[in-house]
């Protein structure tokens, strides 16, 4: 899940359990721009007050690859908790396109 326009790691809120399990005091990121690989789908609320619409949108014009935006009529939780859950068929289908090994 991206946040604040990066990914990275689970961070253990720990340095010594961060330092022992990557090496660092710090939970490293993950360079999500240069992943030309891997086909990348966002979907975002338009009523999202965590990570407004125009921030991602920012990160999906600058990822590589294929690469499809989606817009729900919901906030952040309406990811997790909303009443209309209809994005997910479409979660699904990409989710099925992307894991077609046939073609």
């Amino acid at each position: 899940m991206i946040h604040f326009k990066h990914i990275g790691y689970y961070d253990w809120f720990d340095k010594d359990v961060n330092m022992t399990i990557y090496g660092q005091e710090n939970a490293p990121l993950i360079d999500i721009y240069n992943q030309s690989k891997i086909p990348h789908v966002v979907f975002a609320g338009k009523q999202d007050n965590i990570v407004n619409i125009e921030d991602a949108k920012e990160v999906f014009q600058n990822l590589k690859n294929e690469k499809h935006f989606h817009e729900i009529d919901g906030e952040h939780v309406s990811f997790l908790i909303g009443k209309d859950m209809s994005y997910v068929q479409k979660m699904l289908e990409y989710l099925d396109k992307a894991n077609d090994v046939s073609s």
